[in-house]
């Protein structure tokens, strides 16, 4: 889709050139109502071109429109645009004239939200781009001073996005919200035109070629030039490193902040262009052009520059650099800062990590969660952009020796111990290149690897490998679903048929230890760009969640026997997840027994239903706020409230599922507002029977079942914060997005 837009440039630059035929053919008197109809028109026919794209695509595969609408979106944000900034040409017309724009300009007003309603940009986008291009296009031309004012605001609006000010909204005044809101979402559509206009008022105050040398006389006519050009270029410039910044730290939360700039400058550029070749005569229209195409294909780049940056490796240089700087700070002063805020700018020397010849690389650390102490491995890899994951994800498993299996780079594996130097090389080892490690079961006793074209199942103590009979998905950005069961007897992979969901996907059951395949299933249950997870309940049963469908597969039976769990075990007539809020799953350890639970989100709905394998029933709860479901074996599920405007009231429900009937828990969470990230992040201690909860204001213990804050550590201030538990319990570990790790040891349980 981010190509279609991109090369959206063919139809605007054929809506031009008809457009300058209409007006060079037109008598100058009716040349601007010409056009204007003709802008019109040609706005009808690109809605209508959707409109059909989009009622011939089948319900369930939405691409074929998604396509059209991609391709044509920047073409029409232009033509509204330059309706808007033309409509001043109906004054003076004949009463037809006027009869004739009225009618196509309803009609295509009321065409539009069908149109592009379910399309891949929708109806909004398209209004709100079109007007602020028209706004800012009449509004900098007209005085250079105003133009200046403009793009000063909006440099300010872009450092304000780069010191994280768009994710701490909550900190605001409420009287300041909307506005700031609203500048937000002006502003990405307010860059590309003013940089267009700058570039275009410049180029045309290029000063004729001088026959006679004037000294610094001659160079006087540049100036206004210069200054116009150097201008536009600091725009895009720092356009362009807000998205990658962006981009870096949208992986730390999954966010979506650099393709949200990189999509609104791509639909807006191509309409830009428009107006530049529009607006100047002669070579320099070829300007228009060039802009056109080049600032989609740079905004795009910035994207995926961020997307190949290791926040990881960028978060221990940063790391490295502050412990640096408080060392400086202790040999001058004689003692520690008791802030950063006391370290001076020549202390804090912040770059992209880099090695030699520019090669980004990760270094691997172990923390010992028993003392808090971290070591260094002797081992690092290159970050190179073809791995599926940029960091430690999906490279790395636990053997039941205790030492680590990790994927290098594609086809080389090695062995280690924590805080041993010797590192054991396996990459001659094996007949495939090894690309990913795609699950291993809780022991480490099997893992599933995956190379290029094949899926391998690992023996965890002998290493050995064997190629199972199911071949990866082959499309790029596509992924299958897998996971062993319980008893690491089993394993299943889910698989998409092809490059989207219209051929559904098959579930393959095999065996863990040899990869010998023992059923395959075929499932309607798909997305365009993956299989429906896979979550073992039982050494028996497994859930798949995916579009549509939440459906418990038992294996006992031959073939498998199928149930949805809406339908079949709460009788609910909802669609899943649209009409879901949460959802969550647990087995008891043995692969026995297990519970599911649903959250749901519906107008006439809003209650918990939580099933009992054992016994096979199920109960229907009331929580008045978020609920938090302790399982088995200290497993836990945050069942939260869904709310389109977050409230901030951190009340919680406590529900025990494996005591049905058990009182419930009601308690408040104290010390985590305001902050940047509306949801807790919330943990449960089996060993000390707390619960503790994460947050951009820091970490808080809380006592069960009251919720009394025994603790709270107040920490770097990121946008949230995740907790990890070591196995012993006696200790945290918070991982703060933006900041790094930190340990933190639990109070000793009074007597």
């Amino acid at each position: 889709m981010e190509q279609l837009v991109v090369i959206g440039v063919p139809p605007a630059a054929l809506v031009v050139l008809a457009g300058m035929l209409v007006l060079y053919a037109s008598p100058a008197d009716k040349a601007g109502q010409r056009f204007l109809l003709y802008l019109l028109a040609v706005g009808a026919l690109l809605s209508f071109a959707v409109f059909i794209a989009v009622q011939l695509t089948p319900e369930q595969d939405n691409r074929p429109g998604a396509q059209v609408s991609a391709f044509l979106s920047p073409t029409l944000i232009g033509v509204l645009a330059l309706i808007v900034t033309n409509l001043k040409s109906l004054r003076g017309t004949r009463p037809w004239v006027k009869v004739t724009a009225l009618l196509l300009g309803l009609g295509f007003l009321a065409l539009l939200p069908f149109t592009w309603s379910g399309a891949y940009v929708g109806s909004p986008l398209i209004l709100a781009g079109a007007l602020v291009l028209a706004i800012v296009w009449a509004l900098a031309r007209s005085s250079g001073a105003l133009v200046a004012v403009v793009s000063a605001l909006t440099l300010a609006g872009l450092a304000l996005l780069n010191q994280d000010t768009l994710y701490s909204t909550t900190a605001l005044p409420d009287w300041l919200r909307l506005p700031f809101a609203v500048l937000m979402s002006v502003l990405p559509g307010a860059v590309v035109p003013l940089a267009a206009v700058l570039f275009s008022t410049g180029l045309q105050r290029l000063p004729q070629p001088q026959k006679i040398n004037q000294g610094i006389s001659a160079l006087r006519p540049w100036a206004p030039v210069l200054l116009r050009l150097g201008l536009a270029l600091l725009l895009l410039g720092y356009y362009v490193y807000t998205i990658v910044w962006l981009s870096i730290w949208d992986q730390t939360s999954d966010g979506l902040g650099g393709v949200w700039l990189s999509t609104q400058a791509q639909l807006v550029s191509v309409g830009a262009g428009m107006f530049m070749v529009m607006s100047t005569t002669g070579k320099r229209r070829a300007a228009g052009a060039i802009f056109a195409v080049l600032v989609p294909l740079l905004v795009t780049q910035a994207n995926r520059w961020g997307w190949d940056v290791s926040y990881h490796a960028l978060t221990e240089e940063r790391a490295a650099h502050i412990r640096s700087a408080v060392e400086s700070y202790h040999a001058r002063n004689g003692r520690y800062p008791e802030a950063l805020g006391e370290l001076v700018p020549r202390d804090l020397l912040f770059g992209l990590p880099e090695t030699a010849e520019g090669q980004r690389r990760m270094t691997v650390h172990f923390l010992d969660t028993t003392v808090g102490r971290v070591c260094h491995a002797n081992v690092s890899f290159p970050l190179e952009p073809e791995m599926v994951e940029p960091g430690l994800r999906a490279r790395h498993a636990w053997l039941p020796s205790g030492r680590l299996l990790l994927i290098m780079r594609p086809g080389e594996v090695v062995t280690l111990a924590p805080c041993e130097a010797s590192v054991e090389d396996l990459s001659g080892h094996y007949t495939d290149a090894f690309s990913r490690v795609a699950a291993s079961d809780r022991s480490g006793n099997h893992l599933l690897l995956r190379s290029e074209t094949a899926y391998w199942v690992v023996d965890g103590a002998t290493l050995q490998a064997r190629q199972t009979a199911v071949r990866p998905n082959e499309y790029e950005f596509h992924w299958d679903r897998y996971a062993f069961s319980p008893s690491g007897e089993r394993l299943a992979i889910a698989r998409l048929n092809g490059r989207d969901s219209t051929g559904g996907s098959t579930l393959y059951l095999l065996t863990a230890g040899a990869g010998d395949l023992v059923q395959s299933l075929s499932l309607d249950v798909a997305s365009d760009q993956s299989a429906p997870m896979v979550e073992w309940l039982t050494n028996d049963e497994l859930l798949l969640h995916g579009p549509g469908a939440l459906n418990i597969v038992d294996f006992r039976s031959d073939p498998p026997t199928i149930r949805n769990v809406l339908r079949d075990i709460f009788n609910l007539d909802i669609a899943y997840p649209n009409d879901i809020s949460a959802m969550m799953s647990c087995g008891d350890r043995a692969g026995k027994g297990y519970h599911v639970a649903v959250r749901v989100n519906h107008p006439r709905d809003k209650a918990l239903y939580l099933y009992h394998a054992e016994t096979g029933s199920s109960e229907t709860l009331h929580p008045e706020g978020h609920a938090l479901l302790i399982c088995p074996d200290g497993q836990r599920g945050d069942l939260q409230q869904r709310e389109d405007n977050p409230t901030y009231r951190d009340e919680y429900e406590l529900i025990w599922v494996d005591a049905p009937g058990k009182p419930v828990s009601h308690f408040a969470v104290q010390g985590h507002t305001p902050r940047n990230y509306p949801m807790l992040h919330v943990t449960y201690l089996p060993v000390s029977d707390q619960l503790a909860f994460g947050s951009s204001q820091g970490v808080s213990l809380n006592a069960l079942p009251g919720g009394e804050t025994l603790a709270f550590w107040t920490l770097g201030g990121g946008i949230s914060t995740y907790l990890l538990v070591p196995t012993d319990g006696n200790a945290l570990v918070a991982v703060v997005d933006r900041i790094g790790l930190y340990y933190l040891p639990l109070p000793s349980p009074s007597p």
